[in-house]
């Protein structure tokens, strides 16, 4: 299963950079989220906070408001206590329009709503629980940006999107894969939810991206160094370059402060190579395939006769063009490049052409043939 984050969330109907050691357990479970259990009859009852079961209210005891003082999610709330059920529906949806249509039980208890009348939403289906204490509003939250707002809130205000997920919105070509990551100081266990907890998560490495809490650019790229492997790490730092996200010796500079993680070392390896970034996963694969057979190193995307280039050896006046399908497929892209390897054919350059397919299944062949150009 996977997941594409898009800025574009339904909009919420009425309720009608620290670097440091981290701990390398983290808590998986099903990203299936889940509604309140079933009906229940007579007495309004009230969520358990331990085990996120039902129990019942004394018929002679006021209702206590511990829960809602400890709950995790209980962010800041504007403090609307209205009587009016219009002024308090339209509250309750201006909270989760900001937040992609979920709002968690802290801020509807700081809106006015009991216990009761939580419980009595979520029976008449105008808040459909998401994670203990978060509840989406009008329908069931389905998007990935709803999904990641819903985690945050579960899990606290000392939380923060991570890893692939924050990559994923920081949108850094990484896919995010099931169940949402957050990092987090405290324990949380949530359905959905994958807990990476740091000591030194500090706030200089959150920052807010469309409304969610999630770890800035810089910490994202330390963070995924321990869960992706290189080809989806080198796309992930090639695309925050090229976004301006990062700067090069900003990465350096944070990387020679950190210590106690080991996979740093590959996202040191990528920063030291690092000239101009490259625009697709075929360049990417491109220059691995260069280290991996003791190639000269091209520089990347340079302008040669008036035409940007993919590979260039300028000392050799050697070009290579990495042909994708979805881009060169087309009849008079096919033309175009003909026309573009002409000119700089006659700018005195030699150009040659190689596909993902030659690349992929016969490398050797690939890298011989560029051998004996590169030594001519």
């Amino acid at each position: 299963m996977t997941t594409t984050f898009s800025p574009h969330a339904p909009a919420a109907r009425g309720s009608g950079g620290g670097c440091g050691e981290e701990s390398s357990v983290v808590t998986r479970f099903s990203p299936t989220p889940r509604t309140d259990p079933g009906e229940c009859h007579g007495d309004v009852p009230k969520w358990n906070d331990t085990h996120g079961q039902v129990t019942r209210p004394s018929r002679h005891a006021p209702e206590t408001r511990q829960a809602e003082r400890t709950d995790p999610s209980a962010c800041h709330a504007p403090q609307v206590h209205s009587s009016h059920p219009a002024t308090t529906e339209a509250s309750i949806a201006r909270v989760a329009a900001r937040q992609h249509g979920v709002i968690s039980r802290g801020q509807l208890v700081g809106l006015g709503l009991t216990d009761a009348a939580i419980y009595s939403r979520c029976r008449r289906g105008r808040l459909h629980r998401v994670h203990h204490g978060v509840y989406a509003v009008g329908y069931i939250a389905a998007t990935a940006l709803a999904q990641a707002m819903a985690a945050v809130l579960a899990c606290g205000e000392r939380t923060a999107l991570s890893h692939r997920s924050a990559a994923a919105l920081w949108e850094l070509g990484v896919t995010a894969r099931g169940a949402v990551d957050v990092i987090t100081p405290q324990h949380r266990h949530h359905r959905g939810v994958v807990i990476h907890r740091s000591r030194t998560l500090t706030a200089q490495a959150v920052t807010t991206h469309h409304g969610i809490r999630v770890t800035t650019p810089l910490r994202t790229l330390i963070d995924l160094a321990d869960v992706a492997d290189d080809r989806s790490l080198a796309r992930a730092m090639n695309e925050a370059l090229l976004q301006k996200l990062v700067r090069q010796e900003e990465v350096a500079a944070a990387l020679d402060g950190a210590s106690g993680r080991r996979a740093l070392r590959r996202l040191r390896a990528l920063v030291e190579r690092a000239d101009t970034p490259t625009r697709s996963v075929l360049e990417d694969a491109f220059l691995a395939f260069v280290d991996r057979y003791a190639l000269p190193r091209p520089t990347v995307n340079q302008r040669v006769a008036g035409f940007e280039v993919d590979m260039l050896w300028r000392a050799k006046q050697l070009i290579v063009e990495l042909d994708g399908r979805a881009v060169h497929d087309r009849s008079q892209s096919f033309e175009d490049d003909r026309e573009r390897d002409a000119e700089l054919t006659a700018a005195g350059f030699r150009v040659v052409r190689v596909t993902w397919q030659r690349l992929r299944d016969h490398p050797g062949r690939e890298a011989e043939r560029l051998g004996r150009l590169l030594t001519s």
